[in-house]
């Protein structure tokens, strides 16, 4: 997918970093992963969902965002040197009025190490500065105590 502000990279050729966190495609060969992620039961309990998702419904999801038109990540920890995969952010745009919504899902290995406050403060430079977006919003339910803290 070309960005509409004249960038000449697909996010499947770009890569958000800060040194600490990267941001890049999704890949297939993760799904086992964010099939993992998903069904965790802290990020279960933030998304409000009591169901855990099939392989197959992630595998068809995961289909269906390679194949959209919303910005979506594997979130890389790089502190250990190589890039380990720990979660997945997406902002679900709306097109015409330049405004997305953000989401975040770290794995276990990723909470608790306070990288969500960078991890969405990549999504945003992407949303702002590559998406040409000019709202992001966020809603986050109560319980998810923890995610509250990082975006404050």
């Amino acid at each position: 997918m070309k960005e509409a502000i004249g960038i000449e990279l697909t996010i499947e050729e770009l890569q958000l970093s800060d040194g600490t966190i990267e941001l890049g495609p999704l890949r297939a060969d993760l799904l086992p992963d964010y099939v993992r992620w998903q069904n965790d039961p802290v990020v279960m309990r933030g998304q409000g969902r009591v169901e855990p998702e099939t392989v197959e419904g992630r595998a068809e999801g995961l289909k269906a965002q390679l194949a959209g038109v919303n910005a979506h990540f594997t979130v890389y920890d790089l502190t250990d040197g190589a890039p380990r995969p720990i979660g997945t952010t997406s902002l679900l745009i709306d097109h015409p009025v330049k405004a997305a919504e953000f989401v975040i899902a770290l794995g276990p290995e990723g909470r608790g190490r306070h990288l969500a406050a960078r991890i969405t403060r990549l999504a945003l430079r992407y949303g702002f500065e590559v998406a040409g977006l000019r709202n992001i919003m966020l809603h986050v339910m109560a319980p998810n105590t923890a995610a509250i803290r990082a975006y404050h």
